[in-house]
């Protein structure tokens, strides 16, 4: 039986290990640009198990925005979730 597909029938010459690095570098350049423009509030959620850390994330800036609410895990509100609500907010 003959599911593989040989591994040179696969390959994309038309981008190579620079234009994905380079792609993700203006990718990771806008996504910083645009968070900076974010605003963030840390708050506290009452819940019946007792109080849980989350921030809110929303577009600086008059008028009505979407937002965005992370959540703390068991080890806590880490920068990695921060960055997420950034890049989401923005």
């Amino acid at each position: 039986m003959q599911d593989d597909i040989p591994f040179e029938r696969t390959k994309d010459y038309a981008l190579s290990r620079r234009g994905i690095a380079a792609l993700s570098l203006g990718a990771l350049a806008s996504a910083s640009a645009m968070a900076a423009d974010v605003s963030e509030t840390d708050i506290v959620i009452k819940m019946a198990e007792g109080d849980c850390d989350a921030a809110v994330f929303h577009p600086a800036g008059d008028g009505r925005w979407p937002g965005v609410v992370i959540f703390a895990d068991a080890l806590g509100l880490r920068p990695a979730f921060r960055d997420m609500g950034r890049r989401l907010a923005s």
